[in-house]
C-alpha cells in the first residue's frame, strides 16, 4: 500500500469518526428527549431504551474524540490519564449497554409469555432501579479493569492488557447476550402460535402493543451482536495469547462497535412514530405535544 492509499484511508477514517462524534450525541439525545417529554414513552421498556441511548452518548463523547486524536496525530498520548479514559469509557458503555439489552429482553419476555405477571411486575420504579444498578455495576467493573492493568511508563504508552476483570466482563457480557437471544427466540416462538386471549381485552391490547416493540428491540440486539462481537472475541484472544491489546486492528474493531451507537438511534427513529414526531418537533421549533 503506497503513501497515497494510506493517506486516503486515514482521511476516510477521520471523516467517519468526525461524523460519528457529531451524530451519535445528537441522535441519541433526541431519543432521551423524546422519553422525557412524551408521557406515553415513560414506560419501563422506554426508560431502559433511554438508558441505552445514554451509554451510546458516552461512547460518542469519550471514546471517539480520544481515538480521533490517535488517528490524526499517529501516536498515543504521552500521559496516562487519556490512556485510561478510552478503555474505561468503552468498558463502561459496553457493559451497561448489554445489561440494558438484557433487561429489555426480560421485560419483553414477560410481556409476551406472561402478560398478567408483566402488568404487575414491570413498573417505572423497577426500570429506574435496574438502570441505576446497571450503571453502578458497570462502573465497578470498569474501575477494577483499570486498577489491575499494567502500570503505565513513558517507554510503553497505553499498555492496557487484558486481565482477569476483562475476561470476566467479556464472559459476563457473552452470557447476557446468549440469554437475551434465547428469550427473544422463546418470544417469537410464542408469537407464531394462535392466541387464546379474548379480543378487546386489556391483556390482548397490551400484548399487541408489545409485539412491535419486541421486534424493534430484537433488531437492536442483532445489530449490537453484529457490530460488537469482533471486539469482544478479539480481547478474549488477546488474553489467551498475552499480546498487546490496543493495536491498530483493535482500534478498527472499536470504531466498528461505536458505529452501533448511531445505528441504534436510527432503528428507534424508523420503528417508533413517537421518536419521529420528536425530530419533527425539533425542526419545527415547537414544544412537543404530550399525551395523557
Amino acid at each position: 500500500m503506497d503513501v497515497y492509499q494510506v493517506a486516503s484511508w486515514g482521511a476516510m477514517l477521520v471523516t467517519i469518526e468526525v461524523l460519528l462524534i457529531l451524530l451519535i450525541p445528537l441522535g441519541n439525545g433526541v431519543i432521551i428527549a423524546a422519553v422525557l417529554t412524551h408521557r406515553q414513552l415513560r414506560k419501563p421498556g422506554d426508560i431502559l431504551v433511554a438508558n441505552l441511548a445514554t451509554a451510546d452518548i458516552v461512547i460518542g463523547t469519550f471514546v471517539l474524540p480520544f481515538d480521533l486524536y490517535v488517528v490524526v496525530a499517529q501516536k498515543y498520548f504521552q500521559v496516562a490519564i487519556p490512556c485510561c479514559v478510552i478503555p474505561f469509557s468503552w468498558i463502561l458503555a459496553l457493559t451497561f449497554s448489554v445489561q440494558c439489552l438484557f433487561f429489555i429482553a426480560l421485560e419483553k419476555y414477560f410481556a409476551i409469555l406472561y402478560p398478567l405477571k408483566h402488568l404487575a411486575l414491570a413498573t417505572n420504579k423497577k426500570a429506574l432501579l435496574a438502570g441505576i444498578g446497571g450503571w453502578l455495576f458497570a462502573v465497578i467493573v470498569s474501575v477494577c479493569s483499570m486498577l489491575v492493568r499494567n502500570e503505565w511508563t513513558s517507554e510503553i504508552l497505553c499498555p492496557f492488557q487484558p486481565n482477569f476483570m476483562t475476561v470476566f466482563n467479556s464472559s459476563f457480557i457473552t452470557f447476557l447476550i446468549i440469554t437475551s437471544v434465547f428469550m427473544y427466540i422463546r418470544v417469537f416462538a410464542t408469537l407464531v402460535k394462535p392466541t387464546v386471549l379474548p379480543h378487546g381485552s386489556a391483556v390482548f391490547r397490551s400484548r399487541r402493543c408489545h409485539i412491535k416493540k419486541t421486534k424493534m428491540m430484537a433488531v437492536v440486539l442483532f445489530m449490537f451482536v453484529l457490530f460488537w462481537s469482533p471486539l469482544i472475541v478479539y480481547f478474549l484472544y488477546m488474553n489467551i495469547t498475552r499480546q498487546q491489546a490496543f493495536t491498530p486492528i483493535a482500534r478498527l474493531f472499536v470504531l466498528l462497535g461505536t458505529c452501533n451507537s448511531l445505528i441504534n438511534c436510527i432503528v428507534y427513529l424508523c420503528k417508533r412514530e413517537e421518536f419521529r414526531k420528536m425530530v419533527l418537533n425539533v425542526f419545527k421549533r415547537r414544544k412537543p405535544r404530550t399525551e395523557a
